[in-house]
């Protein structure tokens, strides 16, 4: 099927990105629609989905509904006033219409791979514009990152970094890949 595994870190965040979006913004949706007492946020749910499944996705181009299932979903909208139907959606026997499914889907995921690199390409070269290196030269002081853990303190609140440090020698391994080993004191 093409699909190629990827291990993220359980309960790392950072490693989960996407997932991480979706879960922020349905929260921010759940939180405009339940009520004070917010016993009721599982009935919300269903219709948040639907929105979320039916809003066109800015690093997709399209919706996610499309991407799974060939075509665009019927939303509240569309059943009170209708919905304009271009081809007339002809009724297909079982191969005819997994042919036209498949095709659709082929379509419609080389849309959204065509447009997630093009948007991918723009971000970074954006980032690539702000992101500016700094030059490090013997002798001037640094923050040291010191991953030790202090007892009694929460580790999420700890400073894990020490100004006390000075460059002492910058070594190039030649490997432009590879950034220059520091040594501090």
């Amino acid at each position: 099927m093409g699909i190629h595994k990827t291990r993220t870190t359980p309960l790392h965040p950072q490693s989960d990105g996407m997932v991480e979006q979706f879960n922020r913004t349905m929260g921010e949706q759940l939180a405009m629609f339940v009520s004070d007492h917010q016993r009721d946020w599982d009935q919300h749910l269903p219709l948040l989905l639907l929105s979320y499944r039916t809003a066109v996705h800015e690093s997709m181009g399209c919706t996610p509904a499309l991407l799974m299932f060939g075509r665009e979903l019927l939303t509240p909208v569309d059943l009170a006033f209708g919905r304009p139907d271009p081809e007339g959606d002809p009724v297909l026997a079982g191969p005819e219409f997994a042919h036209l499914l498949q095709d659709h889907l082929d379509q419609a995921h080389q849309f959204a791979r065509d447009h997630y690199w093009e948007l991918s390409w723009c971000q970074k070269r954006a980032y690539d514009l702000q992101c500016k290196g700094s030059d490090l030269t013997v002798g001037e002081n640094v923050w040291l990152y010191v991953p030790k853990r202090q007892r009694g303190c929460c580790s999420k609140l700890t400073f894990r970094h020490e100004i006390h440090s000075r460059i002492r020698n910058i070594a190039n391994h030649g490997d432009e890949r590879f950034s220059s080993t520091v040594q501090t004191s």
